[in-house]
């Protein structure tokens, strides 16, 4: 779309703008009411189990990357429910390597030929 006058893209871009904004708003808004705008999700320090949700799948080493800082960071200022983050980090800590079995091998990262 070629426009000779800049201000309809400038208008259209912030109703994009607008309209992302609202929607990442409502968003957080019903993410919090699903876990009844409640952070801890704990009954204790949760400091142990969020320890064992940053080290690898072998239990060795702590596991480091942006999206780890992006958790952490989250963690750290409690902006989302300390319940959806710590499933979060779980499920992708889970998703890195997992046993598998095929035709009488057992393998953490997969097949070249499957």
């Amino acid at each position: 779309l070629l426009v000779l006058n800049q201000k309809p893209i400038l208008r259209w871009l912030a109703q994009v703008f607008a309209a992302a904004l609202c929607m990442a708003s409502i968003g957080l808004v019903v993410l919090w009411g699903l876990y009844g705008f409640h952070y801890s999700a704990f009954v204790q320090d949760g400091a142990q189990q969020w320890k064992a949700a940053f080290r690898d799948t072998k239990g060795e080493a702590m596991l480091n990357g942006p999206l780890w800082e992006v958790i952490r960071f989250l963690q750290s200022h409690q902006l989302l429910p300390e319940s959806f983050l710590y499933g979060f980090s779980y499920a992708v800590r889970s998703a890195v390597s997992r046993s598998a079995f095929l035709m009488g091998d057992f393998a953490v990262n997969g097949w070249k030929h499957f």
